[in-house]
């Protein structure tokens, strides 16, 4: 069971996993939002649905971080705690930021995945993610890709060694 989620992208799936770690009495997400009107219309939503105490909406500004010398706006991780993280959900920025938006999201976040983490990658049917996956699966051989075909797909990367 997940203890510490983070969650690229605040919204409805933040309810969700909020729920999620409520009705299991254990985890809390940690949500990055680069838009202040969405972080707050998140926070209203959770303390709303009495889900305050499960979830943490960060307003995580766009900064520019260098990957390979290419450089990429991605969230500030700056005020996020150190804590493993055991489910990484990538559902942001938004595409039409830059070509590989959601890239950054493995190689600025990897040193601080716990053993057994699952990463949920949104939107997935797209050829830039699924592009995306070919590079952090050449990065990062440790995952097994499983890819679900849903209305825009997910992939889900879980660690090959558990434990």
């Amino acid at each position: 069971m997940p203890t510490t989620i983070i969650e690229c992208s605040s919204g409805l799936s933040t309810l969700v996993l909020a729920r999620c770690c409520q009705l299991n009495k254990s985890g809390h997400v940690f949500s990055l939002e680069n838009g202040i009107d969405f972080a707050d219309a998140t926070r209203r939503n959770l303390q709303h649905f009495g889900l305050a105490s499960q979830a943490t909406v960060i307003h995580a500004p766009l900064k520019k971080h260098t990957l390979d010398k290419t450089d990429f706006d991605w969230y500030s991780i700056d005020d996020l705690p150190e804590n493993k993280i055991d489910l990484l959900v990538i559902d942001g920025p938004p595409g039409y930021i830059q070509h590989h938006s959601r890239y950054p999201a493995l190689p600025l976040l990897h040193q601080r995945l716990s053993d057994q983490c699952t990463v949920f990658l949104d939107d997935a049917e797209r050829d830039e993610e699924k592009e995306i996956v070919a590079l952090w699966q050449e990065q990062f051989p440790f995952f097994k890709h499983t890819f679900i075909d849903t209305e825009r797909g997910c992939s889900i990367l879980r660690s090959r060694n558990p434990g």
